[in-house]
């Protein structure tokens, strides 16, 4: 069974590597690193659920280790068990740039548990770390917007795109054209698309109505989502790394469990992943 399961995951038939593991790792005599490939491929399949299921019966034998944590956190938090996310989270592993996605992680969490100000006063802890300054007015501009605080929601974002749109990506310029349009400055929507569109780094995939959709609804109107963008920020960086392709795939998996329409996503699986 596990040869078979490692034969269908080398070739991302992962439905029937899933199917294969869950039975192996169910036997008396599997070793219990079973449990950790058959979560692991779960979540790469796109089942979620049940991965955090597994993970969860594994973190007693991996405490340190980050994708059972943030599986079991991004579960409790679709649930809105933010309190049960919460605890989990504080076990999570503080080394390199997942100290600061941590940060992240930890913020939309007490959105959830309904401390939107503790939840600001969290994002201040990555405030100067220049490689973070784009997360960090991204993550307080959604949290603003969530809670009804568009003043500072627009200060936020008109800092992260930056003058003349030098620091535009995709999914920042979806952001502020939704929260222009949602506020009723239609013309500055407009003026930011055509801005976009002669964008250097602009995707050649994306187009306007990806950027300008019919219904301009906010980006993010729960904290589940909310993890799901600091998750999506995480598996970005993953795709960069030579040996990360997995791993940005598990997670992309999970920010489509927490936030069913998220649209970036599929760009990324599509374009980055090769996944249709």
């Amino acid at each position: 069974l596990f040869v078979s399961a490692q034969h269908a995951r080398r070739l991302y038939d992962l439905d029937s590597a899933a199917s294969l593991l869950k039975q192996f790792s169910g036997k008396e005599d599997a070793p219990k690193i079973a449990v950790r490939y058959t979560y692991i491929t779960l979540a790469m399949a796109g089942k979620i659920d049940e991965a955090a299921a597994f993970a969860l019966a594994d973190l007693q034998e991996s405490k340190k280790d980050y994708l059972p944590l943030i599986l079991v956190v991004a579960d409790y938090a679709k649930k809105g068990q933010y309190k049960k996310a919460l605890a989990i989270a504080d076990s999570l592993p503080l080394k390199g740039a997942q100290k600061y996605f941590n940060v992240l992680v930890k913020a939309w969490l007490l959105v959830g548990d309904g401390k939107p100000q503790a939840a600001l006063k969290k994002l201040g802890e990555i405030a100067k770390v220049k490689a973070f300054e784009g997360p960090f007015l991204f993550h307080k501009g959604l949290i603003s917007d969530l809670t009804g605080d568009y003043k500072s929601a627009e200060k936020y974002y008109v800092e992260l795109i930056g003058e003349g749109g030098k620091n535009a990506s995709i999914r920042a310029v979806q952001v502020m054209i939704s929260f222009y349009r949602r506020s009723g400055q239609e013309q500055k929507a407009k003026e930011l698309l055509a801005m976009y569109k002669k964008h250097p780094e602009r995707p050649a995939s994306v187009g306007d109505d990806f950027l300008y959709p019919s219904d301009p609804a906010a980006p993010v109107d729960s904290a589940a989502k909310g993890l799901g963008e600091a998750l999506l920020g995480m598996a970005t960086n993953f795709m960069n790394e030579r040996e990360g392709k997995d791993t940005a795939l598990l997670l992309l998996k999970t920010v489509s469990y927490l936030d069913e329409g998220n649209v970036t996503v599929r760009v990324l699986l599509a374009e980055g992943l090769g996944e249709t």
